[in-house]
C-alpha cells in the first residue's frame, strides 16, 4: 500500500512544472493560476479544488481523483488521464482540450458540451448522467462504456462506435443516432424500446 501525503495550501503553493507528484492529496486546496505543463501527477486527488485558470499542458494524470474540482480557465492541452475520476467536472469552461486523451476514466455528471472528443478512444469508461451535447464525437470509440441517461442532443456522431457499451436511457426521440455503430443485440434492444419487435 502506497504511503500518501496530504499537503497544505503553503505546500501546494510551490508545486511546480515538469515534476512527478505521487500519492498525494491537494483536496479542497486552491491550486489556481499556476504553470504545471508537463506534470506526472500518480494516485494524486484533486477532489473539490480550485484550478481556475493552471495550466496543464501536456501534464499526464494516472489514477487520479478530480471529482468536482473547478477547472474554469484550465488549460489542458495535449494533457492525458488514465484511470481518473472526473466526475462532475465541467470540461466546457476550459481554455483548451486540443489534443487531450482520456482512457478508462469516470465522467459521470460531467459536463463535456461542445468538446472535440473526435478520434478518441474512451473505451472501458462511465458516462452517468453526462452532458455530450454538440460534442464532435466522429470516429470515437465507447467501446465497453457505461452510458446512461447520457445528453447527446446535437452532437456529431459520424462512425461513432459504441460496441459492447451499456445503454441505459438514450433519448432517442431527441438524439440523433444517425451514423453510430452498433452490434446486432445493441440494435435489438433499441429497436425495443421503441416498440419494434425484430425476429430472426
Amino acid at each position: 500500500m502506497h504511503q500518501v501525503t496530504i499537503y497544505t495550501q503553503e505546500e501546494a503553493d510551490n508545486i511546480k512544472s515538469q515534476q512527478h507528484y505521487d500519492n498525494i492529496i491537494f483536496k479542497l486546496l486552491d491550486i489556481k493560476n499556476k504553470d504545471l505543463s508537463e506534470c506526472t501527477f500518480t494516485n494524486c486527488s484533486f477532489e473539490n479544488c480550485n484550478l481556475t485558470g493552471t495550466k496543464f499542458n501536456g501534464s499526464k494524470f494516472d489514477s487520479c481523483n478530480l471529482a468536482n474540482a473547478n477547472i474554469q480557465n484550465c488549460n489542458l492541452f495535449a494533457s492525458s488521464f488514465l484511470k481518473c475520476k472526473l466526475m462532475g467536472l465541467t470540461f466546457s469552461d476550459t481554455a483548451s482540450t486540443v489534443g487531450i486523451s482520456f482512457s478508462e476514466c469516470v465522467f459521470d455528471y460531467a459536463d463535456l458540451r461542445g468538446v472535440d472528443l473526435s478520434g478518441l478512444h474512451l473505451d472501458k469508461s462511465s458516462f452517468i448522467e453526462t452532458d455530450l451535447s454538440l460534442c464532435n464525437l466522429s470516429k470515437t470509440s465507447f467501446a465497453n462504456c457505461v452510458f446512461q441517461n447520457v445528453i447527446l442532443n446535437g452532437a456529431k456522431l459520424f462512425m461513432t462506435d459504441l460496441r459492447g457499451a451499456t445503454l441505459q436511457g438514450l433519448n432517442l426521440n431527441t438524439s440523433n443516432l444517425k451514423g453510430i455503430i452498433l452490434t446486432p443485440k445493441q440494435l435489438e434492444n433499441m429497436a425495443s424500446q421503441i416498440g419494434i419487435h425484430v425476429f430472426e
